[in-house]
């Protein structure tokens, strides 16, 4: 799921304040954040954020469990669904838009 939000401060204080913490910067500069969803490693939501022409651009999906083979990327990852969604509507509340 794609959101896009007028950049009024940080990606890094946007997305702490919705709950994530910084991951690591991705090999095209983006960050990667991460917020849990129960107290277990996964599922977790993971989104990727630039900032962008004044804006917060965030690349959401939800990691629905670990990379099953070491050294790849690839995951069961969802980038849409209902509870993608919920979460993209829960941004936009959290952001006030």
């Amino acid at each position: 799921m794609k959101l896009s939000f007028p950049l009024r401060d940080s990606a890094l204080n946007y997305m702490r304040k919705a709950g994530y913490h910084f991951d690591r910067h991705d090999v095209r500069g983006q960050m990667s954040f991460i917020r849990s969803i129960g107290r277990d490693a996964f599922p977790r939501f993971h989104a990727y954020v630039s900032e962008e022409d004044g804006e917060l651009r965030i690349y959401l999906h939800l990691d629905q469990k670990r990379p099953t083979y070491q050294k790849v990327h690839s995951h069961s990852g969802e980038y849409e669904g209902e509870i993608v969604e919920q979460e993209g509507q829960r941004l936009r509340r959290v952001f006030g838009l």
